[in-house]
């Protein structure tokens, strides 16, 4: 694959830009006892679109860092390819209100894009799940079946719950933003990616481990939010078999995950709850 891309940037005004998807807009602190001019952080969104031989395969709203990363997780997450290897070239193309990403993929996975894509045009939002789904057998289509993993240990998932917030600098400029890490099976996090959707995160964070290797290292995902049913479809395909989230999960999202053999494990005031 090539990597030989300029990730693009959207100028925003004002132009004051603290940290890549991050800008600082004036306005009004009020107070109990006082109202004053100030700043504060607010992350970047934009369009971003997933281009595959002229035909859009999605417009998403994403912070517009770790493009190319967003480009490999995106193409597999969403079963555009099944391998990393099936993504040839990234073109990366900034316009005055966007963001282009061309994708070039090996031959028999563009044909089976464009017999896709005759059927489907998916305009995402950075929060949407359902958004182009063109039937309802899309929602309960069959999913990768996943080997049992290990029965993550408590003190790992607080090693990496403990270490997650140092993976979330835009978080802790503007509050805004969802984050995605990747722990190893004794909890230290390797690798974190943020972005205002959570689907976003998680796409940006499986690209950058496969940009690296063919296939995920061991270990599990840690999610800032809510675990819902396409955050599992992601899982599935990139063939993580566990997840460790801030926020139960929806019913769909637990019975999906039943199905795919992933292992959910969701925060509680004294410990962890794992379904």
């Amino acid at each position: 694959m090539s990597n030989q891309t300029k990730d693009g940037k959207i100028a925003c005004k004002p132009p004051v830009t603290t940290l890549a998807g991050d800008i600082l807009l004036k306005g009004q602190h009020i107070t109990p006892t006082k109202s004053e001019q100030a700043t504060w952080h607010i992350p970047v969104e934009v369009p971003v679109a997933f281009i595959i031989r002229g035909r859009t395969a999605a417009i998403m709203l994403a912070t517009p860092d770790d493009l190319t990363d967003f480009a490999l997780g995106f193409a597999l997450s969403d079963g555009i390819i099944d391998r990393p290897d099936e993504l040839k070239h990234i073109r990366i193309d900034t316009r005055t209100n966007g963001i282009d990403i061309h994708l070039t993929l090996k031959e028999d996975r563009e044909k089976r894009f464009l017999l896709r894509s005759d059927r489907r045009t998916m305009a995402g939002t950075s929060s949407c799940g359902l958004c182009g789904i063109d039937g309802e057998d899309r929602l309960y289509r069959q999913l990768p079946r996943l080997s049992p993993q290990k029965t993550i240990e408590l003190s790992a998932i607080n090693t990496a719950l403990q270490m997650f917030p140092d993976m979330q600098p835009l978080r802790r400029l503007n509050r805004s933003v969802h984050g995605a890490a990747w722990a190893t099976p004794t909890g230290d996090l390797i690798a974190g990616k943020e972005d205002v959707g959570r689907h976003n995160a998680v796409d940006k964070l499986i690209g950058h481990l496969l940009h690296k290797n063919s296939t995920l290292p061991q270990g599990f995902l840690v999610l800032s939010s809510r675990c819902s049913f396409e955050i599992i479809e992601k899982c599935a395909r990139a063939g993580i078999g566990a997840l460790v989230c801030l926020s139960a999960p929806t019913s769909f999202a637990a019975q999906r995950a039943a199905n795919a053999g992933i292992t959910l494990y969701t925060t509680t005031p004294d410990g962890v709850m794992r379904f």
